[in-house]
């Protein structure tokens, strides 16, 4: 079975014709492969053509001593451009992020 399991234990899909699940990369240049979590919010701009996804304030990385790293603690918002009805980077040209 496809989509995502929830911390409830259930399953989440992409229902909608052309849907697709996406990883939050914020492009962090010292940790490239750090995926943000907690989406907590989406808006949909007023011509529909940009989705906005806001991250919770918990994307947190420790360094080696196991101390926070504050300049990689950020809430994160997402841009994207679903002009075409689809909100995946490669189909849109690109995907912006912001902290």
């Amino acid at each position: 079975m496809e989509g995502e399991i929830l911390p409830t234990g259930k399953r989440i899909i992409p229902a909608a014709a052309g849907a697709e699940f996406e990883s939050l990369n914020p492009d962090l240049l010292t940790r490239p492969d750090f995926l943000a979590g907690q989406a907590v919010m989406t808006a949909i701009s007023p011509d529909g053509k940009t989705l906005l996804v806001l991250t919770s304030g918990y994307n947190r990385n420790v360094g080696s001593t196991g101390a926070s790293v504050a300049t990689e603690a950020y809430e994160y918002v997402f841009v994207y451009d679903i002009s075409m009805f689809r909100a995946s980077a490669t189909a849109t040209g690109g995907t912006r992020c912001f902290r």
